[in-house]
């Protein structure tokens, strides 16, 4: 018991040596009854050079009334919204688009000229495929037909709906958004930042501000941490005095090293002289290159169709386009044909390029669509599913 007796003696006095040493502009410890009185309204404390500190957990009342004020104004401009004529005028607009959307999109647009741009393009289909002679070419106008006949039974009904859709949204659902819009963001804003927040920060500050107004230790520049406790920035101008003693100091400044500024200034000039410079150099070689890429394309392009009229070529390129060399088919089979080219006599950087020249000008195919690579089976019903998925 004695030893804990001593080392809280100990500890007081040195509490009181390191209170001693304080410099003059932090002496005193408790706060003024003004200083207390500013701490609990406002959340900052001015000391004797009026020098205002704010104590960051400490909002004061004034913040408590100020955000009520701000919430309740807030409300009141959204109220104010009810007698401007921007709400009609958005009305006016919102109901017009809705019933432009009935019209044009909806009924003309999907219902009248989308049903006919279907039949024209699954008997258009068909029609290819008749003339192609593909495979049960003579089931290629029923299965239109039921194409057809399928979507008709969907896209009809969907317009018509979503056409009364968009009439109702522009005769009611907007008028009454509107309507409600702004009383609704109102009583938002009135009970929750206008009353609740306001009086979350001064309970908070009834529980809080006391104990610091008769505890805390009076602020001083040398116990500013930024953070908890910041020095608040003065917004009046400067006096005299401070004013004389910032232009002695940049006088002096300019004085010592403005000549070494000037020379920092004259090198940036110089240096973005020649950037410019280059900049101009990349531009010219860039459009050169372009001009010569372009010229090189065009007089590549004429030699490969000059090379297809070739009488001598011709059944080499009947022979390909009967094997149908797709893109994907160039894909698969690249370093197989890579290796053959290899094999007739190319190097290893000739058989690439020919690879990439045959990507760029791939051979004659009879096959006139892209095939799928991953092509699944289909049936009526299947289908008719995927006429519908693919309504537009």
């Amino acid at each position: 018991m004695t030893k804990w007796r001593w080392s809280a003696v100990t500890i007081a006095i040195a509490s009181f040596c390191g209170a001693m040493t304080i410099p003059a502009a932090d002496s005193g410890y408790f706060l003024t009854a003004r200083q207390k009185g500013q701490l609990v309204w406002r959340g900052q404390i001015q000391d004797s050079e009026s020098t205002w500190y704010d104590i960051w957990i400490v909002p004061g009342y004034v913040e408590s009334l100020r955000g009520a004020r701000q919430g309740f104004e807030e409300a009141g401009r959204s109220l104010r919204e009810y007698v401007e004529p921007q709400k009609y005028r958005d009305i006016r607009r919102q109901s017009r688009q809705c019933f432009d959307a009935a019209w044009d999109d909806c009924i003309v647009d999907f219902t009248i000229e989308g049903t006919p741009r279907a039949w024209r393009n699954y008997l258009g289909k068909a029609q290819d495929r008749v003339n192609q002679r593909v495979f049960g070419w003579w089931m290629a106008y029923p299965w239109a037909l039921m194409q057809g006949t399928v979507e008709n039974v969907v896209r009809v009904p969907v317009g018509l709906s979503a056409a009364a859709i968009a009439v109702g949204a522009g005769v009611a659902g907007v008028p009454a958004y509107h309507a409600t819009n702004s009383g609704f963001k109102a009583a938002w804003i009135a009970t929750f930042d206008g009353l609740l927040w306001p009086a979350n920060v001064c309970a908070w500050t009834t529980v809080i501000a006391p104990p610091l107004a008769f505890l805390g230790q009076k602020p001083a520049p040398s116990r500013v941490d930024g953070f908890w406790v910041r020095m608040v920035e003065d917004t009046t101008g400067p006096n005299a005095s401070a004013l004389a003693a910032l232009v002695a100091w940049g006088a002096m400044l300019e004085r010592e090293v403005g000549p070494l500024e000037e020379q920092r200034e004259g090198l940036a000039r110089e240096t973005e002289s020649q950037l410019s410079a280059l900049r101009d150099e990349m531009r010219r070689v860039n459009q050169q290159d372009s001009t010569a890429k372009a010229a090189i394309s065009h007089a590549e392009r004429a030699r490969v169709d000059s090379t297809r009229a070739l009488p001598r070529v011709a059944a080499l390129l009947d022979s390909l386009a009967r094997e149908n060399w797709s893109e994907n088919r160039l894909n698969r089979n690249r370093e197989t044909i890579k290796a053959a080219l290899v094999e007739r006599g190319l190097t290893e950087e000739q058989a690439t390029r020919t690879i990439r020249l045959l990507e760029r000008y791939p051979p004659p195919s009879r096959q006139t669509r892209r095939a799928p690579t991953d092509l699944e089976k289909t049936d009526p019903v299947r289908e008719s599913v995927n006429v519908i998925e693919t309504l537009e």
